[in-house]
């Protein structure tokens, strides 16, 4: 829950970040929590572990948190919890030490499955009826908290894409239908099986990076500005909502580059202005919803 918790920090403060934190913090998962297998109240089929063909670099399964009473800053940085790849990576946050400001960029690192794992949480997804169709999961009667989305791809379909509000450990229930609530068993009994995957300590360089142009004052302490280092540029705020652009290609190592020279209140000569950023590393360069708050 750490992602909530974070939020609920952060909440009310506007884009400024609070003060240095203790020890080190590991970004974790939101929606780990598991219940037992949902199939059989979801009329799913019994799974199976058929070979699938899915390309290297496409998703498999990610579990994401959008939204909720946080404030853009936060937001911009939030990544997924898990990605699964097609090659088999395992795609998690890395650990960022407690100081503050924090790093430009949360860190990413790589675990590793073998193809006929993959093809086992195809055939798991499928068998909680996951990829037969959107589901109902109702809309709990809290305020103020984030929508858990989960994307799950085969290789041969479009991606089935689920989104739940106030999903995880300890979610309400409150105003919840029983088929709605059997849907989002069938959904944390999967969210589970992929919190549970091997983590790995190796580094996962990013496929592309989304940089968000934030809006007001830079949190301080003051940084020594620096200049913008790749012909992508970032996109204005609009209307007090953050712009957005997916650096990717050729850009994607000379970012990366200077971002490790940076920390997340550095601001950015871009054209002359001085711009806030907020960056998002993204492990698929194809993702759509990198700009997605």
């Amino acid at each position: 829950m750490a992602d909530r918790l974070e939020g609920s920090r952060a909440a009310g403060r506007g884009p400024r970040r609070g003060a240095a934190r203790a020890a080190l913090v590991v970004v974790v998962a939101i929606g780990a929590g598991a219940c037992g297998s949902a199939s059989k109240s979801t009329g799913g089929t019994p799974s199976t572990t058929a070979p699938v063909a899915v390309a290297p670099d496409a998703v498999v399964a990610q579990v994401v948190v959008r939204g909720g009473f946080i404030g853009p800053n936060v937001l911009a940085r939030r990544v997924p919890s898990v990605t699964v790849l097609g090659d088999g990576s395992v795609v998690t946050p890395g650990v960022v030490p407690a100081i503050a400001p924090g790093p430009a960029i949360v860190p990413l690192q790589r675990g590793h499955i073998s193809d006929s794992q993959i093809a086992r949480l195809i055939a798991d997804a499928r068998g909680l009826g996951l990829l037969g169709g959107p589901l109902d999961f109702g809309q709990p009667t809290v305020s103020d908290l984030g929508t858990t989305i989960v994307r799950i791809g085969d290789g041969t379909h479009p991606a089935a894409i689920h989104s739940a509000y106030a999903f995880g450990i300890g979610s309400p229930t409150s105003g919840l239908t029983g088929p709605q609530r059997d849907a989002r068993r069938a959904l944390q009994s999967f969210v589970a099986e992929l919190q549970a995957l091997p983590r790995g300590d190796r580094t996962f360089p990013p496929r592309a990076v989304a940089v968000f142009t934030l809006s007001g004052a830079i949190s301080g302490p003051v940084q020594a500005p620096r200049p913008w280092p790749v012909a992508t540029r970032p996109r204005s705020s609009t209307a007090g909502e953050p712009g957005c652009v997916v650096v990717r290609g050729a850009d994607v190592a000379p970012l990366l580059a200077a971002l490790a020279h940076a920390n997340e209140n550095t601001p950015w000569i871009v054209a002359g202005h001085r711009l806030w950023l907020a960056f998002r590393p993204l492990a698929a360069a194809a993702a759509g919803d990198g700009c997605t708050l």
